[in-house]
């Protein structure tokens, strides 16, 4: 299986182009952001901000396993060890919620076990 982790578009090529994408915190990268420009400007961003990652699936759940191409739900647990612009290295985990349609991210919310990590990873 081919890793997209740093492929801003082979990561797009997933997602509707009146998608959602909600990041938890306070930061300027907090938020929902709505359209597939605005979430590709978003990840061209985290991939600036936070140039090594090494994300892991812990487990996925999928609402209905058989349907492929109609709605869908998807969580995802993972763990990430970023190293941010500065250098510092960190273990994140969390889960992400994304809804699908006809095979396609239509909303995604990432929840962070511990956002209080969020500021210093962003470097803000």
């Amino acid at each position: 299986m081919q890793s997209i982790i740093g492929d801003v578009a082979a990561i797009m090529a997933n997602w509707n182009a009146e998608a959602t994408l909600t990041y938890p915190g306070n930061l300027s990268v907090s938020g929902t952001r709505k359209g597939k420009d605005a979430i590709e400007a978003w990840f061209r961003h985290f991939m600036e901000a936070v140039p090594t990652r090494t994300f892991k699936l812990s487990s996925i759940c999928v609402q209905n396993i058989f349907d492929i191409v109609g709605t869908n739900v998807i969580a995802a647990q993972w763990e990430d060890r970023p190293v941010n612009r500065a250098g510092e290295s960190f273990h994140v985990r969390g889960v992400t919620l994304a809804t699908s349609r006809w095979g396609k991210i239509t909303a995604s919310t990432v929840y962070i076990f511990d956002p209080s990590v969020l500021p210093r990873i962003w470097g803000e």
